[in-house]
Order: C-alpha cells, then sequence, then structure tokens
C-alpha cells in the first residue's frame, strides 16, 4: 500500500481482519492524551472499537 510504504519507519501501523481485533493493539499503545482517529464504515463495528477504546480510557488502562 503506497501509504503504508511511505509512512513505514515513522509510525506503527497494523493489518487487523475486523475492529474487535483492533481493540486489543490500539488499548496497548494508546497513552493518556492521545486523540486517536478512527475512520472507515460503521458496517464493519467501528462503533463497538470506538467504545471500548473510550472505557479503557475512562478506567485508566492506558499506557
Amino acid at each position: 500500500a503506497p501509504l503504508a510504504d511511505a509512512l513505514e519507519g515513522t509510525m506503527a501501523y497494523a493489518h487487523v481482519p475486523d475492529a474487535a481485533s483492533a481493540i486489543p493493539l490500539i488499548e496497548k499503545e494508546m497513552r493518556a492524551g492521545d486523540a486517536i482517529l478512527v475512520k472507515g464504515s460503521n458496517g464493519i463495528g467501528l462503533s463497538r472499537l470506538v467504545a471500548a477504546l473510550g472505557q479503557a480510557a475512562r478506567d485508566g488502562e492506558t499506557n
């Protein structure tokens, strides 16, 4: 992917099969004060991803 190639070595990224698989990866990396942009189709369950990350932030489950 052109964007992934351009960003290689400058930031972390991962490809996952579904939104649920992204939750533990993002929770592991997110820090207090981070802003996370979630973009894509809600048909793949992004609202559940956003809810889970918001709950983790409220519960203090950030690094």
